[in-house]
Order: C-alpha cells, then structure tokens, then sequence
C-alpha cells in the first residue's frame, strides 16, 4: 500500500452496510445543496448581478507533486466533495535563484509543519 493512503490504516476496512453509505450519499447531497444555495447567492455581491463564475485557486502548496511527498489535499478535497468541474493552469516555473525559503515561516499547526518541511528548493532541505 501506498503510503498516502497508508496514512488511514494499514488493514482493510470493515465492509460498509449499504444504509451507511446511503447516509453519507444523504450528507454529500445537504452538502452540494447548501453550497450550490451559497454560490448562488453571490450574485448579491457581484457588479452584474449574476452568481460568481469560478473559483480561482491554487491546487497543491508547492509546484509538483513527487513520490510519497504530498502530505496535504485541502486545497482540491472541496472540489472533489461538490463534484464541480476543475482544471490546473501552470502559471510559472521554480527558480532556485528566485525561489528562497523562508527561514522566518512559522507553521501554523503540524500539518502546514510537514508541508513546509517537505519543501526543497536547489540544495535546501528542510527536513
């Protein structure tokens, strides 16, 4: 196994009973309704009048993903849940000139801890 998945267990899982997983459907469609209601009020707070038309935002806190070290989902996990449409644009390139890390950063929790210690940049290593 994998150890991005790995991460929830080692053994496999106890078969779900068919009423939970049509419970957890129940909760994904609360979840999709309620934030389709909230997208479509923004068009409340647009200049045209019309619902916000995408989401801009960054898909990984760093540029590619490598083998084993991609600790962090949160930034697409949303995008998967409401089932909505995503695309990724590279939008530039790492410049280990450029591209320094910040010795000053301080994590906000043990997650972004592991993130920011998975950052290589030239010949820094964090970890």
């Amino acid at each position: 196994m994998i150890p991005q998945i790995a991460l929830y267990g080692d053994k496999p899982a106890e078969q779900a009973k068919g009423s939970d997983i049509a419970a957890l459907n129940v909760t994904i469609r609360e979840i999709r309704k309620e934030y389709m209601e909230y997208w479509n009020s923004t068009k409340g707070l647009t200049s045209i009048g019309r619902p916000v038309d995408a989401i801009i935002s960054p898909l990984a806190p760093f540029p590619a993903a490598r083998p084993e070290k991609y600790p962090y989902y949160g930034y697409s996990m949303f995008v998967n849940l409401l089932d909505y449409t995503s695309v990724v644009v590279p939008v530039t390139t790492v410049d280990k000139e450029l591209d320094k890390v910040d010795i000053s950063y301080k994590p906000l929790d043990d997650i972004d801890k592991a993130v920011y210690e998975s950052c290589e940049l030239g010949q820094i290593r964090l970890v």
